[in-house]
């Protein structure tokens, strides 16, 4: 036998058809280069199994285990008293001038904090995510990489013209959510993915209808920045941002959804996702009544009954009040309420059920 062999193993002839097993299982439950690194040998009247440790590689437990989703984190900023990267990568915030109030981050203009790293790849998926609140009128950054003019600068603003969230890729487009007015000092959540060359923004867990594409590489000259466009001071935001994650992947809807529920503990009622369920069948419709999920009271009066709208703009191929099989009378679903407004939280697919929602 070759390589670095260490003996652990011995017995009489009548163990091989046994070790022969264990040695097949050894091997098919490792990581295992070549032939194998579990040996057997005769020595004299018995038999030997030996361990090669040149062929070993470290062991991975259970691994058929889909990764975690905290797997993919680049960098994880929670402010719970620090300016510290959870995800342990070791890309700690360099604050300047800002504060932490109640585990947010407090920002009043000229305060801003450096990631130190480019955080956003300059090909390949990601995903962003943060809440904010602000109460001011100006145009307010929430995080950026690059600085104008140069091409592939990417940020994340609330433009003065609507106190909406806009993201950018100067100067190629800008992908906006229809919602405005967002500078209502409630906390609002917000999700930028880019999977190959298409970007997507969801808000407060749902996604804005809009898709934009980009096929080149995103600005690597500024570190990645919470609060400030760049070096413009004049754009820095105003307000409290919190729980910003970057993923080295582009998120389900499934998955940014689970993001935005773990955040939604102390944030406002504003967005929270609730369970509702479908009251009648329904065909191709732009809305729907159901019966929002709550307690039964006393005296057996029904839940509260919402009206749930599907038109939601969308690629051809998931567009909400495209999908089929239709839905049917007690379907369960996940809704939020925007502005007065309640919206179903998944997309559908044009012929197979919601691909993010349980079947009870």
């Amino acid at each position: 036998m070759s390589g670095n062999i260490r003996e652990f193993v011995t017995g009489p002839p009548a163990l091989r058809t046994r070790l022969n097993e264990m040695i097949t299982g050894l091997n098919r439950s490792a990581n295992v280069i070549g032939d194998g690194f579990v040996k057997v040998r005769r020595t004299g009247s018995g038999w030997t199994i030996g361990l090669d440790i040149d062929k070993l590689r470290p062991r991975v437990w259970n691994r058929n285990r889909p990764p975690q989703l905290h797997e993919f984190l680049k960098a994880w900023y929670l402010f719970n008293g620090d300016y510290q990267d959870s995800s342990g990568n070791d890309h700690d915030l360099t604050n300047t001038n800002g504060s932490i109030v109640d585990n947010t981050y407090k920002v009043e203009g000229s305060q801003y904090a450096d990631a130190g790293a480019k955080l956003i790849p300059a090909t390949g998926d990601f995903t962003v995510t943060n809440w904010f609140d602000t109460k001011d009128t100006g145009d307010h950054t929430v995080w950026s990489q690059g600085q104008p003019p140069a091409s592939g600068t990417i940020y994340l603003i609330s433009p003065s013209s609507n106190h909406g969230i806009a993201l950018v890729v100067y100067p190629i487009w800008n992908l906006s959510s229809t919602e405005t007015n967002l500078n209502d000092g409630e906390r609002h959540f917000v999700a930028i993915r880019r999977i190959g060359d298409k970007f997507d923004m969801y808000l407060d867990g749902i996604h804005t209808g809009e898709q934009k594409t980009y096929a080149g590489a995103i600005e690597q000259a500024i570190n990645f920045r919470i609060g400030r466009l760049g070096t413009a001071e004049a754009y820095d935001f105003v307000g409290n941002l919190d729980d910003f994650r970057i993923y080295n992947k582009g998120l389900t809807d499934w998955e940014i959804r689970r993001v935005h529920e773990e955040g939604l503990a102390g944030k406002s009622e504003q967005g929270k996702v609730r369970k509702a369920y479908c009251k009648n069948d329904a065909g191709a419709t732009t809305t729907i009544d159901c019966f929002l999920d709550e307690d039964w009271d006393d005296e057996g009066d029904e839940p509260s009954t919402i009206t749930v709208n599907f038109s939601i703009a969308g690629p051809a191929d998931t567009k909400c009040n495209a999908a089929e099989p239709r839905l049917t009378n007690g379907k369960l679903i996940f809704v939020t309420q925007l502005g007065g407004t309640w919206y179903c939280t998944t997309v559908l697919q044009a012929i197979e059920e919601c691909e993010c929602v349980p079947v009870e």
